[in-house]
C-alpha cells in the first residue's frame, strides 16, 4: 500500500513539473495569426520570449493571463524562422521583448531582455490607455 501512495505522489510531481515548465508551449502564437489579428482593429501585446530564459519566465509569470498578451517561444527552431523578418524588422537583440500592436503599428517596449523594466513599462502603458 505505501508503494502505491509513493507512486502515486511521484505520478501528480511529474504531472505538475510538466505543466509548470509547458503552460505556454500551447499557448504559442504564430505568425499567420500575428498577421491576421494585425489587420484587425484590435490592439494587442506580443511577449517574444524563450522557454528557459529567467526573466522571460519571471515576466511570463508577472503578466496577467489575458487574451490580448500573445506569446512567441522562439525555443522552436520553426517558430524562429517564421519570426526572422519581425525580429530584424524590430531589432530584437534580447528576450523577453515585449510590443504593442496597434492599427498604427508595432511600439517596441522598453526594457527589452529585463523583466522589470518591462513590466514597469507594460503597466504603465495599461494606465495610461484606460
Amino acid at each position: 500500500m505505501k508503494k502505491i501512495v509513493i507512486l502515486a505522489i511521484i505520478v501528480a510531481a511529474g504531472c505538475a513539473l510538466y505543466h509548470l515548465f509547458t503552460k505556454n508551449e500551447s499557448a504559442t502564437f504564430n505568425f499567420d495569426q500575428y498577421n491576421s489579428l494585425k489587420r484587425s482593429d484590435n490592439s494587442f501585446y506580443l511577449l517574444i520570449e524563450k522557454n528557459g530564459c529567467s526573466d522571460c519566465n519571471e515576466l511570463n509569470n508577472s503578466l496577467p493571463v489575458d487574451k490580448s498578451i500573445h506569446r512567441v517561444d522562439l525555443n522552436n527552431e520553426k517558430m524562429m524562422e517564421s519570426w526572422s523578418q519581425f525580429i530584424s524588422e524590430q531589432e530584437i537583440k534580447h528576450v523577453p521583448s515585449l510590443f504593442l500592436v496597434t492599427n498604427n503599428g508595432v511600439e517596441k517596449l522598453e526594457g527589452e531582455g529585463n523583466a522589470n523594466v518591462l513590466l514597469m513599462n507594460y503597466q504603465k502603458q495599461n494606465k495610461e490607455s484606460r
